[in-house]
């Protein structure tokens, strides 16, 4: 699907309003400084974070039980659903017609320093893209295989429940994984684009939620405190 300049943005600004809707949360268009014809939907989380910082200061760890608890607070008293923004950080339209969705980081490898007995060289890393050579890993990283596991999983699931490929990627030189989908709308029309953004939104959702647990509720607590056998 292409256009004109003023389409893309209207179109940029129909994605937004998409997903907004789907996740509860405000995503905001913006087109590439480098004016590449590219454009990119990110949720709008700076209010959010203002209000976090005001009411309980800059420094708090947002992932331990109580800041989860503070979160969770601020988010039913502003009517913002943060946790699931983190489902999609990012939709980038791209000039080609090439749509990707991205979430936020769901496994850090190197955050085993702290919950693994082993740390992973940087090197080793892209071993774990493969769910084959998990077995290798197992016994010195069980949390990060876990959480991959799960993460794997929970893209797995949500890919059949809504006909879409939702799949778990490493960043580009990095050891964050990420949830991520993508499609071509370059031969759709409007309306086939528009339902594609919303299928493939929703199935982003819904394997964050079936994977928050790991990451921030009561399955993450437990692997934290090396209650796996």
């Amino acid at each position: 699907m292409n256009g004109s300049k003023g389409f893309e943005a209207l179109m940029a600004q129909e994605v937004a309003s998409i997903a907004s809707k789907i996740v509860g949360f405000p995503y905001t268009a913006k087109s590439s400084p480098t004016n590449n014809g590219t454009w990119h939907i990110f949720s709008n989380d700076e209010l959010f974070e203002r209000k976090m910082d005001e009411k309980y200061g800059p420094c708090f760890d947002r992932l331990s039980k109580v800041g989860s608890e503070r979160y969770r607070e601020m988010q039913k008293e502003i009517g913002m659903d943060l946790e699931l923004s983190r489902s999609i950080y990012e939709i980038k339209l791209e000039k080609s017609g090439v749509v990707q969705f991205e979430s936020t980081i769901m496994v850090d490898v190197w955050w085993s320093v702290e919950n693994d007995d082993y740390h992973v060289p940087r090197e080793k890393v892209p071993e774990l893209d493969d769910p084959k050579k998990w077995p290798k890993w197992k016994r010195k990283i069980p949390v990060i295989i876990t959480m991959l596991s799960n993460c794997h999983e929970a893209a797995k699931k949500a890919s059949e429940e809504y006909g879409v490929k939702v799949s778990v990627e490493r960043l580009e030189d990095s050891d964050d994984y990420v949830f991520h989908a993508s499609f071509d709308s370059s031969n759709m029309s409007e309306g086939q684009f528009l339902k594609e953004i919303e299928r493939h939104c929703k199935a982003m959702v819904k394997a964050y939620r079936m994977y928050e647990p790991w990451l921030t509720g009561s399955e993450h607590e437990k692997v934290t405190f090396r209650s796996l056998s």
